[in-house]
């Protein structure tokens, strides 16, 4: 037997919950998200009762609006992603493993701090390198020096760079 229900989501660590505004009641058999919340996987295990498959997902608004990804119809207990959302792993029950990857499009923040600007990405499931560059038109953009920090609790690549004068440009670049 089935049992149809909607995807919750909290933006409070859990204290409240609110029902995904989606149009799409399954048998949910797994949901995963990014690390910062904003992009949503969930897979189906299809109907036992009418032998329709299961599917996959995906939300790029933080579970606001939903639909069906490329992937084959299978029945899907189990689905996970990267820190970024973008590669997704899902296993098919009794059958193969699948990998699938999204194009990443990290987003580089900046926050001015006294003398410095801290730079920060979401660790990205694929690499990229902070690039900079005093020219925003040129094409000879150079690697920043140093390794960027990891910060564990919210999974995002930090670099404090030094206020510059003239000004600097910085880009990610896979």
């Amino acid at each position: 037997m089935a049992y149809y229900a909607s995807i919750y989501t909290s933006r409070d660590g859990g204290t409240t919950w609110t029902e995904a505004p989606s149009t799409y009641r399954e048998d949910w058999s797994g949901v995963t998200c990014s690390a910062d919340g904003t992009r949503f996987v969930a897979a189906t295990i299809g109907s036992g009762n009418n032998g329709s498959p299961g599917a996959i997902f995906c939300s790029q608004d933080s579970g606001v609006t939903w639909l069906p990804t490329s992937a084959p119809n299978n029945s899907w207990p189990a689905i996970t992603c990267s820190a970024d959302g973008n590669r997704l792993i899902a296993v098919v029950s009794g059958g193969p493993v699948y990998v699938g990857q999204f194009p990443p499009t990290p987003l580089l923040s900046a926050i001015g701090s006294g003398n410095q600007i801290d730079l920060s990405w979401i660790v990205p499931s694929l690499d990229f390198r902070l690039q900079q560059n005093s020219d925003l038109t040129a094409s000879n953009w150079t690697d920043w020096a140093a390794a960027p920090n990891l910060n564990l609790t919210n999974l995002h690549y930090e670099v404090a760079v030094p206020r510059s004068s003239p000004t600097t440009f910085y880009r990610l670049k896979h």
